[in-house]
């Protein structure tokens, strides 16, 4: 079966709890657990760690992203999220090997 990572982009506030998310992110996992495969869920609200992180999508073969749009973009902490930990793999955690050499980029 497959590892699937479900990265749960919302980030909470006054006027919007992430009800709605959580709910949907649930109902995956517990479909996707329920038909074998292995899960791993991350959510804004967790202490990211880089190196945790680049691990989790080194192990997962698909990833799932639940997000709201906040003013036709991403939350900002989901977008940090992606800076700090996409940057990162760049050095070769999310993009060795991947049949680009320097003289054919």
């Amino acid at each position: 079966m497959n590892n699937v990572l479900i990265i749960n982009a919302h980030e909470p506030s006054p006027f919007s709890e992430g009800k709605l998310n959580a709910s949907l992110v649930d109902k995956a996992q517990s479909q996707l657990e329920a038909k074998g495969h292995n899960v791993r869920v991350v959510t804004m609200q967790d202490e990211i760690v880089v190196d945790e992180q680049l691990a989790n999508l080194e192990w997962a073969d698909r990833v799932i992203l639940q997000s709201p749009i906040n003013w036709m973009t991403i939350p900002w902490s989901f977008k940090k999220y992606m800076d700090e930990v996409f940057t990162a793999g760049m050095g070769g955690a999310l993009c060795a090997f991947d049949g680009r050499t320097p003289e054919e980029p």
